[in-house]
């Protein structure tokens, strides 16, 4: 692309803009044309490669990324996508070649470069610190022939970030997982989302720089126990591992780690000890409760954000873990999901679940909250509480012994009440609004979906 193909005011936007926002800008280089990225990846991304410094306004390399993000986006660099989705995002086609353009040599597009020789791709990857690839059916070894021999790669990266659809398959040679991989030590970006694998090699321990890595939506069932060792790690992404059995026992020695996805992971039925180790840790999707790990090991993760699943709460048998959970302190989280077993069997205690409900009050900052197969014969005292005046969406299902509903009409924000499987309840009268008669038309003042569900 020539200096003279871009346009002269888009040229001009580029030149005004601050150094470090031209820095995360070229950075977009590696997404192809058309490429609908999410605002949340991209700035794990940036904070990966090092772009991210926290600032006098902002303690957290997140949100530096989110205002940066948000500066480009006010300049036109990037579009919402017209898909409708919030949180995605294109660029131009003619933003894109601006991309390309300033980025020069330090990006790499495999599939830029497809009908060049695999001397000249060789030449172009010993010189790019970034590298991208759109993924194919099968990636076989005669696509990364022009990796061989290159050391110094950053970052590797399958497009799109994240699996598109359930239904495709996307596979990897063996040749790249474990002869390639392993070789390039300076990689602080490494995806394999979305491809077909079974593995990671115990070689993948070597990549002491790594800072990202993301397997989601693979066939993994296990990762290798060399992962503990990696640091540096800030996210692992492992969002829709569906065989996905165990994590490493040293998990909690990730000291580092900033997010942790592994929402559709349902076949992971526990995690290890340790996670209150990991003070710095953002995202947790959801947090497994069993044999070792106890729900007080929430107490020392304070910097918790957005949304977390509380799985197997039946396996507290100590009321006062719930409190040293400290659910409270956590001021970032906006979702939470509280779910026991659906087994209702006798070795159940519907005292101390009633006790552990009450003690894991989360913060007032809660948007979304539900609870899900709880053998309680009351709903605790803090649920409908009107300081709760950001609760948005409430979801109660299958808490078949409780006896009565909480009263829910004084919270302000309320617009989705799903109520199901309340077995106990026989009748619903004005307690559910929490109001007298007179005055009931004035509970649920934003309500907008209200199911009740035969039970």
């Amino acid at each position: 692309m020539e200096n003279n193909d871009i346009l002269p005011a888009l040229r001009l936007s580029y030149h005004h803009l601050p150094s470090h926002l031209k820095r995360l800008f070229a950075y977009c280089s590696l997404f192809s044309k058309d490429y609908e990225f999410d605002k949340h990846e991209l700035v794990l991304l940036w904070m990966a490669e090092g772009f991210l410094r926290p600032s006098e306004t902002h303690n957290e390399m997140e949100d530096v990324g989110f205002q940066c993000f948000d500066e480009l986006l006010s300049r036109s660099f990037f579009q919402r996508s017209k898909t409708g989705a919030e949180s995605r995002f294109v660029m131009h086609d003619l933003v894109n070649d601006l991309a390309r353009h300033v980025a020069g040599r330090v990006s790499f597009s495999l599939d830029d470069e497809a009908e060049s020789n695999v001397q000249h791709r060789r030449d172009s990857l010993l010189k790019a610190r970034h590298s991208s690839l759109i993924r194919h059916d099968y990636d076989g070894s005669q696509r990364f022939e022009a990796f061989s021999g290159v050391r110094k790669l950053r970052t590797f990266l399958p497009l799109p970030v994240f699996k598109t659809s359930i239904w495709q398959e996307f596979y990897l040679t063996n040749q790249v997982i474990y002869d390639l991989l392993p070789q390039l030590h300076f990689l602080r970006v490494l995806s394999l989302s979305g491809y077909n694998i079974l593995q990671l090699p115990n070689a993948i321990g070597n990549l002491k720089l790594l800072r990202y890595l993301n397997v989601s939506g693979t066939r993994v069932e296990q990762l290798p126990e060399t992962v503990t060792e990696l640091y540096n790690l800030q996210t692992l992404l492992l969002r829709d591992c569906r065989r996905l059995t165990k994590l490493p026992a040293n998990t909690g020695n990730l000291i580092n780690l900033r997010h942790l996805d592994i929402a559709g992971t349902k076949e992971l039925k526990e995690m290890p000890v340790g996670l209150c180790k990991m003070a710095s840790l953002q995202t947790l999707s959801k947090i497994v409760l069993g044999r070792g790990l106890k729900v007080n090991e929430l107490r020392g993760l304070s910097n918790l954000r957005g949304a977390l699943s509380i799985i197997g709460l039946h396996n507290v048998m100590d009321a006062q873990d719930a409190r040293e959970a400290n659910l409270p302190c956590k001021q970032g989280l906006e979702e939470l999901e509280m779910v026991w077993s659906n087994d209702f069997d006798d070795s159940r205690n519907g005292m101390i679940e009633r006790e552990v409900i009450e003690l894991l009050k989360p913060s007032t900052n809660l948007r979304r909250l539900g609870v899900k197969h709880y053998e309680g014969v009351e709903f605790p005292s803090w649920l409908g509480d009107p300081s709760f005046s950001q609760l948005a969406h409430i979801s109660l299902s299958d808490c078949r012994h409780c006896t009565s509903l909480p009263s829910l009409g004084h919270l302000t924000s309320l617009k989705k009440l799903n109520i199901s499987g309340i077995q106990g309840v026989k009748t619903v009268g004005n307690e559910l609004c929490g109001i007298d008669w007179p005055h009931v038309r004035d509970a649920f003042p934003s309500l907008e979906t209200w199911n009740l569900l035969t039970w």
